[in-house]
């Protein structure tokens, strides 16, 4: 982050972030990366706790007005003994006052949890259903035929290149114009199955690049298998962001959720 001046002055000039020198791995981590991301994201958010409870509501931070994009602004209120808090969401464009957005109307803070929960458990129902085992062992078969598509391309690209290598050994046992020939008819053919290899390597790079991601979503779907209730860290662990549109014609009212997933 700094570097002397010179050798001869102890003073040290500080170094643009763009040009630091960082050593990653040389010691073992406290934590792990993945806890330590969480924990930045977390300290990033805009999430609050409340001042009575000291506790964070699940989707604190996550809400906003899918009418502006303003963040959904917390109204929290009790029954009549005290004993139970609720709250709704209002447009936080509309509640600082402007008063601007046409989404004025508050949204229950139990009925979105409650949406959001059955949106998440048919996530998690449609991850254990048979069927993705079957899309498993489509994607195995067609990166099987894949690879083996890749070492027949290889085979044949050894063959043109033998073949040049001996027209190159034999060119003085004929004229210049059948070593040409042949140099640019061998040539054209190796290209041409160097082009095809590329390609068949860069649809194997998607389908693995795909599996990835697959593998990332089962790490975090294999924790769970049914939700009872959205607490803080499920929410973290899987929504991104929440909008909230204004009521349709019907009655009914858009929810747009931004998975993590």
């Amino acid at each position: 982050k700094t570097h002397p001046v010179s050798f001869k002055n102890k003073k040290r000039k500080r170094v643009a972030e763009e040009d630091w020198i960082r050593a990653v791995g040389t010691h073992e981590p406290i934590i792990s990366p993945d806890l330590w991301n969480k924990a930045q994201d977390r300290v990033k958010s805009s999430a609050r706790s409340s001042r009575i409870t000291l506790e964070r509501t699940p989707l604190s931070g996550k809400v906003k007005c899918g009418v502006c994009g303003a963040g959904m602004k917390r109204n929290v209120y009790y029954n009549k003994d005290r004993s139970k808090a609720y709250y709704n969401l209002t447009c936080g464009t509309y509640k600082s006052g402007a008063m601007t957005c046409p989404n004025h109307r508050a949204m229950s803070g139990m009925q979105l949890e409650a949406e959001i929960l059955a949106r998440l458990n048919a996530i998690l129902d449609r991850y254990y259903d048979v069927q993705l085992i079957e899309e498993d062992t489509e994607r195995d078969n067609v990166k099987s035929k894949l690879l083996k598509q890749c070492q027949k391309i290889r085979r044949e690209m050894s063959v043109k290149e033998r073949s040049i290598a001996k027209t190159f050994e034999q060119q003085e046992n004929m004229s210049a114009e059948m070593c040409q020939k042949l140099f640019s008819i061998y040539q054209g053919e190796y290209d041409k199955l160097k082009e095809s290899l590329a390609e068949v390597e860069e649809q194997l790079q998607r389908l693995e690049a795909e599996a990835l991601s697959e593998e990332q979503k089962r790490a975090l779907l294999d924790k769970y298998k049914h939700i009872d209730q959205l607490t803080a860290l499920v929410a973290d662990e899987f929504i991104d962001t929440v909008y909230i549109g204004n009521f349709n014609e019907d009655g009914s009212r858009d929810i747009t959720i931004k998975w993590k997933i």
